[in-house]
């Protein structure tokens, strides 16, 4: 035999096998919570958060990264943009995203950790990056701020990393869940907390005033807040602080009754510009005119329900004494002075039901002057009114009782008015 052929040909050793192994740079699934409520839509944050979105997308593909954002306003949230790396299905979805309503922060959150839980079963290895957008106002249903902190508890719980933006005026506040809805804690960007040292080492010794918190990140035309300039409205101080134990912010927060009474003319012009800035809050108004004829031609009446109807801000129901309102069906007989105590007894209603943020009571000095509704009683309700209502009382000789419970009273005073040189009212200053 020979003796080669005992020999193996061919001897395989274990650092003679190779692998194909493909190796690639850790993707992140960034996923943005938006709230698109009618407080947020007012501020047009909306358009920082679309470029905020087009930004990362941008550079997605080249980070391997996914973009996606929830978006949550009325009742409910929805998936505005399913996670993608595609810049031109990211702008298609983000063209149009619809605004105004409530604020349903757990809704979101909730659909926040659904959409995780699905991403993270296609694809373990993609680390989520969760940014929530909000100002904070937790609004609609029972207890939205309880179940907003059991919906952000569920994501406490998930392998995410998480960023919580307050979306207000001069502050960013982030943190993990534990500091979420409604805490009143905000710890400051590492960066901005350097900063803020350094300013505070610039500062003179003689005294001179500390530079104040700037702006997280100021917006195209936004204006310097130094004193002297760029304010846009001027900030009032006020002149004693009260020994009530409140906090400023709860002080600052808490409910009014404004009262507009006097001779001249404006009272309820006042109320319904209250009325605008409310529904660009997002809050519902209800607009109750006592005595006033339902064929009268209000411009605000029309203009406040065309607002309320587009869902960019609160919601605005009118009543009118003079249509019987609008929840009753009276006969022709149905007097006025019935008429003004079934308004009462909805306007009672609608405080216990905490059914508006907003309410306006035009003329309603009226019914208690001529003994229609029982003054003590409306000093009664509104004192024992549930929740952060604000109540706005329109009409001439207001009761001393009321003015003395009211937060803010204005007399308006007749100066010099055109009916005195016999000019009558007109259409646009009138009505």
């Amino acid at each position: 035999m020979d003796p080669r052929a005992a020999r193996p040909g061919l001897v395989v050793r274990r650092d003679d096998l190779r692998e194909a192994v493909r190796e690639g740079r850790e993707g992140n699934l960034v996923l943005f919570v938006v709230d698109a409520s009618g407080s947020m839509a007012a501020r047009k944050r909306m358009g920082a958060v679309k470029g905020a979105v087009l930004s990362l997308l941008l550079d997605a593909y080249q980070r391997r990264d996914k973009i996606g954002m929830i978006t949550f306003r009325g009742s409910g949230a929805e998936l505005a943009l399913p996670p993608t790396s595609s810049v031109e299905a990211g702008a298609a979805r983000l063209a149009q995203l619809p605004t105004g309503g409530r604020t349903p922060l757990s809704e979101g959150l909730l659909r926040a950790h659904e959409v995780l839980r699905v991403e993270r079963m296609r694809d373990p290895s993609r680390r989520p990056l969760l940014v929530v957008v909000t100002d904070g106002r937790a609004t609609g249903g029972p207890d939205p701020l309880g179940r907003a902190h059991r919906a952000a508890g569920l994501l406490a719980g998930g392998a995410s990393r998480r960023w919580w933006w307050t979306a207000r005026r001069g502050r960013c506040g982030w943190g993990w869940p534990g500091s979420w809805p409604g805490a009143r804690r905000h710890r400051r960007h590492p960066r901005r907390a350097a900063r803020g040292q350094r300013l505070r080492a610039r500062t003179d010794r003689a005294g001179q005033a500390r530079p104040r918190r700037q702006q997280c990140r100021p917006g195209p035309g936004s204006r310097s807040r130094q004193q002297g300039e760029g304010r846009v409205m001027p900030q009032g101080q006020p002149s004693v602080v009260p020994d009530d134990g409140l906090t400023t912010r709860q002080r600052r927060n808490r409910p009014l009754v404004l009262v507009h009474t006097g001779r001249g003319k404006g009272k309820s012009t006042a109320a319904f510009g209250l009325a605008l800035r409310a529904w660009n809050q997002g809050w519902p108004v209800g607009v109750f005119q006592f005595v006033k004829s339902a064929k009268w031609k209000v411009g605000e009446e029309r203009a406040l329900k065309v607002l309320g109807a587009t869902g960019e801000g609160g919601t605005v129901d009118w009543h009118k004494m003079g249509e019987g309102w609008s929840w009753v069906q009276r006969d022709s007989q149905f007097s006025n002075e019935e008429a003004a105590r079934e308004g009462w007894e909805q306007v009672k209603r609608d405080l216990a039901a905490e059914t508006y943020r907003l309410l306006v009571l035009d003329e309603f000095a009226y019914p208690m002057k001529w003994g229609w509704v029982d003054v003590d009683e409306v000093v009664s309700v509104l004192r024992e009114r549930p929740g952060a209502q604000h109540v706005v009382i329109t009409g001439r000789d207001a009761p001393e009782a009321l003015l003395d419970f009211a937060d803010l009273v204005t007399d308006m005073t007749k100066v010099k008015h055109p009916m005195d040189a016999g000019q009558k009212g007109q259409r646009g200053i009138e009505w």
